[in-house]
């Protein structure tokens, strides 16, 4: 494996105080290399989200270290979260504005951003004239525009119809070869994970521990419905089913 983006040792996380404590994740190791597109699989409650927020910052960590050598990652969430009442550009100038950036600047890499996702004619619209697959491409470039080189990806796609989920998966695809991003994904969906995936990695029911990784191999570009696909999807969902009969 070549350098990591990101290492974890040993990560406990418990909710709620001494008395009736829970325990959302337990003694998880991994290593994510840099350059690499690994995916987060497993049912409900397993703690995929909750490993997110403790990456970004949002949730503590109970027990164990997290490394981040390419520096703080950026997270996007199932729903695009921008700010209804600025436009398409406004939304995508605040983070730049946050970092510093001065007018010129911040024009010329908003611009460079709307062509990534080619919205370019849609730089003045706000977020409610767009379409749900529209809102998470600007949520996209949006977290982009932070400068991180880690993305941190929640589930982004689960709400949209199948052609728009489609077209996004191309998209990303696109953008982390060209950017040179590496992206931890959350998934409950074993074909997105297969279609989008370097190495999927399962975890099994709470607390949440990795039960399996797997190195995806199948050559790129790759369709959702293809046979290859699916079957491969469904190796990984008998893997989860008999986690949870033995848990």
């Amino acid at each position: 494996m070549t350098e990591p983006a990101l290492d974890i040792r040993g990560l406990r996380k418990v909710y709620g105080g001494t008395k009736s404590p829970v325990t959302a994740i337990e003694n998880l190791n991994l290593t994510v290399a840099r350059g690499e597109f690994v995916c987060l699989v497993g049912a409900s409650g397993c703690g995929k989200s909750t490993l997110l927020h403790m990456l970004a910052g949002l949730e503590s960590v109970t027990e164990g270290t997290l490394t981040l050598p390419i520096g703080r990652p950026a997270l996007m969430f199932q729903e695009s979260a921008l700010f209804p009442w600025l436009s398409v550009t406004k939304n995508l100038d605040l983070p730049l504005r946050l970092a510093g950036l001065e007018s010129g600047a911040r024009k010329a890499r908003i611009a460079e951003l709307l062509a990534l996702v080619k919205l370019e004619a849609f730089a003045d619209a706000q977020p409610h004239q767009l379409s749900g697959g529209m809102r998470q491409r600007v949520a996209l470039v949006r977290a982009l525009a932070q400068g991180a080189k880690l993305l941190l990806l929640d589930e982004p796609f689960a709400a949209l119809d199948a052609m728009s989920r489609d077209r996004l998966h191309e998209e990303l695809e696109r953008i982390w070869r060209d950017e040179g991003l590496t992206i931890l994904f959350v998934t409950h969906n074993a074909r997105e994970a297969v279609r989008l995936a370097d190495r999927v990695v399962m975890l099994a029911p709470r607390p949440g521990r990795i039960l399996s990784e797997h190195h995806i191999d199948l050559p790129r570009p790759r369709r959702i419905e293809s046979p290859e696909v699916a079957t491969r999807a469904a190796e990984l969902l008998d893997l989860l089913k008999a986690a949870h009969a033995v848990d």
